[in-house]
């Protein structure tokens, strides 16, 4: 084509190369590209401002080469037999790519710049929360001294503040996000909900949802509706009990996770009726434990955050955006509220890269994920690689192109950076300079140059 747009719309195979030329018109592959039956070869060229659409795994015997921008926009895999596979222009990363050329080479020309996903805030959180209609949903984000919470879900209402101490209730510890607080625990400070009877769940599904941000300790209830349903840190782990016939009012181990101190924790508990969940981190900790019988009705104390109705449990340290469901959120929703409190709504970006040589031009590689280099890096520019708090790993050598000395930089927040290679020591291969910026371990395995 000349210039009009060019598009795959179901997957495409066979033994044989192709080519496609689409001037200034975009080109884009729906499906898999030879994974059923693998291309000899595949060659592509687009001037268009989208440029390469690949939204699932191309796999070739030989050769690919990507003469335009790439965007690959779902996670996938570019795989050929030991042949090279060359971008010529940027990539878009709105999903995690792993490119194994097996013993061939990768050539990067442009930039790698990939998705970091909805930008973390908590009017995001709170969206995503309630995407998902809950009854009851607290932030906790209120000022010091506050006495009242709003009750973001659909019965509305207030919760109110007690503060029995200077150094606890709303606003007196940092929040999840930049700029807001939460409620500090500690000194017999929590808050209540009063009592419904749309949060008296009998034999039907529930969920509860907090973040907690415990001191070294820092054990205590995390929410409780008394004599009907709790859970908390005590022993050091997460424990949880249901006024029901079976298990019964008793604390039960949530396979002794313990959730880390001074670090903000989604801990979510399910409840079909017949089965408890347990998430930490959007993972589950305790899977289809079984349950029984209808859990009490009401008895007079409302929901509460931080403590126990009619005796002192309080929690010890912070919790932020409670929420109650009368369902049973998946396990796609739970990691999905997670992500939106963490990495973002959308899942963090890996880059992971396999071949014997590894050869780039341009001067960024950006990931919101890990990124893996299992493979000989050389760089003919300067390099900038940067994660957002997630691993950067060099299994093999770093040099620069030879007798172009060159500087790299690896920025990776908190995640840590691996070298096991020799560092510059390739013939007229010594780095310009090696910057490192990680809060997390950095290792050399070999010799730097």
């Amino acid at each position: 084509s000349s210039g009009n747009n060019i598009s795959f719309s179901a997957a495409v195979n066979g033994a044989k190369t192709l080519t496609i030329t689409a001037g200034t018109g975009s080109i884009t592959f729906s499906s898999t590209v030879g994974n059923s039956a693998a291309l000899t070869s595949l060659d592509v060229s687009s001037s268009n401002a989208t440029g390469i659409s690949l939204n699932d795994t191309v796999k070739t015997v030989s050769t690919q080469i990507y003469r335009g921008i790439v965007t690959v926009n779902s996670a996938l895999s570019i795989l050929t037999t030991n042949s090279d596979v060359t971008f010529q222009s940027d990539i878009n990363l709105g999903g995690s790519l792993t490119i194994n050329v097996g013993l061939g080479n990768i050539y990067l020309v442009g930039n790698v710049a990939g998705n970091s996903g909805v930008v973390l805030s908590e009017s995001a959180y709170e969206a995503a929360v309630i995407s998902s209609s809950p009854l009851l949903y607290l932030p906790l984000t209120d000022a010091v001294n506050s006495t009242s919470a709003s009750n973001l879900g659909s019965l509305g209402g207030t919760a109110t503040y007690t503060t029995q101490s200077i150094s606890g209730g709303p606003g007196r510890t940092t929040g999840m996000f930049d700029g807001t607080t939460a409620l500090y625990v500690p000194g017999s400070s929590y808050v209540t909900y009063p009592t419904n009877t749309s949060l008296n769940p009998g034999s039907s599904a529930f969920t509860v949802v907090a973040w907690i941000k415990n001191n070294s300790g820092g054990n205590g209830i995390i929410w409780n509706k008394e004599n009907q349903y709790e859970i908390a840190v005590q022993n050091n782990r997460i424990e949880w009990a249901l006024a029901n016939g079976s298990p019964g009012w008793q604390w039960i181990n949530a396979n002794s996770y313990t959730p880390t101190t001074g670090a903000w924790t989604q801990i979510v508990f399910t409840s079909t009726g017949s089965s408890v969940n347990v998430y930490a981190n959007g993972a589950a900790i305790q899977s289809s434990y079984a349950v029984s019988g209808a859990i009490a009705g009401e008895t007079g104390y409302g929901f509460m955050i931080g403590q126990r109705g009619g005796m002192s449990q309080t929690f010890n340290g912070g919790i932020a955006n409670v929420a109650y469901y009368n369902s049973a959120l998946s396990a796609a929703t739970i990691l999905s509220q997670y992500q939106a409190g963490t990495t973002g709504a959308s899942a963090a970006v890996n880059l992971s890269m396999t071949g014997a040589n590894i050869n780039t031009t341009g001067s960024s590689i950006n990931t919101s994920g890990t990124q893996t280099y299992a493979g000989a890096l050389t760089m003919a520019t300067g390099l900038t690689v940067t994660t957002s708090n997630n691993k950067v790993d060099f299994n093999s050598t770093v040099n620069s192109a030879a007798n172009v000395v060159r500087a790299l930089t690896v920025s990776s927040g908190s995640g840590n950076v691996t070298f096991t290679g020799i560092v510059g020591g390739a013939s007229g291969g010594a780095l310009g300079a090696l910057t490192v910026n990680s809060t997390g371990a950095t290792t050399f395995s070999a010799a730097v140059t």
